[in-house]
């Protein structure tokens, strides 16, 4: 959605402040070349090029051939624009406005947060649905396990003192309790998933 376009917000400016300084000092009434001397303005039709149109459009000086002079309610026509243009507020924006520039430079290299597409999260639950399958296909039933011996007491007992930092992967597959136990250091040696389940199958229902 394109963003909201705001209104332009026309500002008096410093110059057109000068030239009804200058009109003030000369009485109301002078020459655009009186204006340019009086505001050491080197170029004259600048002034009548550039900065009186918006103070006769706005009805705050009226222009004839190189007269310029104010008109009777002029402070009401200023008055009127410099609300319009927000003068009163203009501090207050000016500050808003480099607070919002300062908290974008300090987070300049900040990340932005992104939401994932549909598309992303219908793949990511393909893969999950394929994994799920892939290790159910590849499971095997403890009674098919080749077994030689009992279990090794000290996997037994890696395994029950996980169990009670994370009693939640009591379910998990046994190549992931097998790494987590050798990262982990609750074994010196790596086990194998086929001795890890046999350690989980032993367990069931002994409490931890």
């Amino acid at each position: 959605m394109p963003a909201k376009v705001r209104d332009s917000i026309k500002r008096l400016g410093k110059c057109r402040g000068a030239i009804l300084d200058a009109l003030l000092d000369l009485d109301g009434s002078a020459t655009v070349a009186e204006i340019a001397d009086a505001l050491q303005h080197k170029r004259p039709r600048d002034i009548r090029r550039r900065l009186l149109p918006w103070l006769i459009d706005d009805g705050i000086v009226t222009l004839d051939g190189d007269a310029v002079s104010l008109t009777p309610d002029w402070r009401e026509r200023l008055g009127l624009t410099l609300y319009a243009a927000r003068e009163d507020h203009a501090d207050d924006d000016a500050r808003d406005a480099l607070r919002v520039r300062r908290a974008a430079y300090r987070h300049r290299h900040r990340p932005r947060p992104t939401r994932p597409s549909r598309a992303s999260l219908a793949n990511v639950q393909r893969s999950r649905e394929r994994r799920a399958a892939e290790m159910a296909a590849q499971a095997r039933p403890v009674s098919e396990l080749e077994r030689t011996a009992a279990p090794a007491p000290e996997l037994v007992e890696a395994l029950r003192r996980a169990l009670l930092r994370w009693p939640d992967h009591r379910d998990d597959y046994a190549g992931w309790w097998a790494s987590t136990l050798y990262v982990e250091d609750y074994i010196s040696t790596r086990p194998t998933p086929a001795a890890v389940e046999l350690a989980l199958h032993d367990l069931d229902g002994v409490p931890a």
